[in-house]
C-alpha cells in the first residue's frame, strides 16, 4: 500500500507541476491515501471513493488506475 500511495504522490506532482498548480489542487493526500488502501481496478471502482466527485474521476481517472496497477 506504501508504495501505491507513494506512486500516486509522484504521479499527483507531476500533474501538478503540468497545470502550474500545488499538488493539493490536484487531489489532496487523504484522497490519495483512501485510492492507496482501496487500490481500485476499474472506472467504477473508482467512482465509488465517493471523495473522488466525477470530474476526478474522469479527469485523471485512466492515469489514476494505471499508477494502480503498475504498484
Amino acid at each position: 500500500m506504501l508504495k501505491r500511495y507513494t506512486a500516486l504522490r509522484t504521479w499527483r506532482t507531476a500533474v501538478a507541476n503540468h497545470r502550474g498548480v500545488g499538488p493539493e489542487i490536484v487531489m489532496n493526500n487523504g484522497l490519495l491515501l483512501k485510492i492507496a488502501e482501496q487500490a481500485p481496478r476499474s472506472p467504477a471502482e473508482l467512482e465509488e471513493i465517493a471523495e473522488i466527485g466525477p470530474w476526478k474521476a474522469s479527469t485523471y481517472g485512466s492515469e489514476i488506475l494505471q499508477v494502480i496497477r503498475e504498484n
